[in-house]
Parts: C-alpha cells; sequence; structure tokens
C-alpha cells in the first residue's frame, strides 16, 4: 500500500493476516503513485507524474525483490508511457501482471482534466474521460 501524495513510503502488510509489517522507504521518491503489482517477485509502482497540461508521459518504476525487505532502497525507472503506444497524455491509473502469458497490464485514462485528483473539465476534443488498457508483452532475459 502507499499513499497517492506522499509516495516515498511502501507500506506492507502480511497478506495472510493483514498484520502491518513496516514500511519501505523508497529513493528516489516517486510522485503520485497510482498502481503496485507484483512479478515474478519484483514490484512494479505506475505513476501518474507526467503532467498531461504539458504533453508529459508518466511512468513505471521497479524496485527489485532482494530489497524488498530492507528498510530502504533505491528504486529504479523502467519504462515511460510514451506516445504511441498510448494515444494521447492522461493518467496512469494501475497495473497488473498476467504470469501465464508474460504480460503487463496498465489502466490509463485520456480525456478528462485532472488537478489534484479532482476531475475539472475535458480537454479540447473529448466529450468523455475515455479508461483503455494497454497490454505489453514482458521479454524475459531467461526466456533467451
Amino acid at each position: 500500500m502507499s499513499d497517492w501524495v506522499h509516495s516515498n513510503y511502501i507500506y506492507k502488510y502480511d497478506l495472510h493476516n493483514g498484520e502491518y509489517m513496516g514500511k519501505l522507504h523508497l529513493r528516489a521518491t516517486p510522485e503520485w503513485t497510482q498502481g503496485l503489482a507484483f512479478y515474478k517477485g519484483d514490484l512494479y509502482i505506475t505513476n501518474d507524474d507526467g503532467d498531461a497540461d504539458r504533453n508529459e508521459p508518466d511512468d513505471l518504476w521497479f524496485v527489485p525483490k532482494e530489497t524488498l525487505l530492507n528498510n530502504a532502497t533505491y528504486i529504479s525507472h523502467e519504462m515511460t508511457f510514451d506516445l504511441p503506444p498510448f494515444r494521447d497524455y492522461g493518467e496512469i491509473e494501475g497495473i497488473d501482471f498476467n504470469s501465464d502469458t508474460n504480460q503487463m497490464i496498465v489502466l490509463a485514462n485520456r480525456g478528462m482534466r485532472i488537478v489534484l485528483g479532482m476531475p475539472q473539465d475535458y480537454y479540447p476534443g473529448y466529450t468523455r474521460e475515455i479508461h483503455e488498457l494497454y497490454v505489453f508483452n514482458i521479454i524475459d532475459e531467461d526466456d533467451g
């Protein structure tokens, strides 16, 4: 779990009993965390850190499994959600993985101007907010 505004910590809970297990301090701090998902033990974080008003894309960050039990870890930039494949700038919302097909699924919204989490108005050319799933094939290094 993470705080959307102050994304410098990930709060760890036991998935079996819900007990709080501590927090992981992320360095550098990603902004506006939207989604957290594990793939093969590693943690991936989507962030709505680009500014759609300025045509800035959002990002995906990576935390290696070897550091998840530390008190603090340095995270690395995994990818930028550029155009294409994204159709327009907007907001990254969530992430999930299909380990059976080795695919990453990302939910993105476009068309609605959002300020501090609140819908304001539509961008020019839009009459509604559009929600899209983007599917990325993952090529693992060990799949050779």
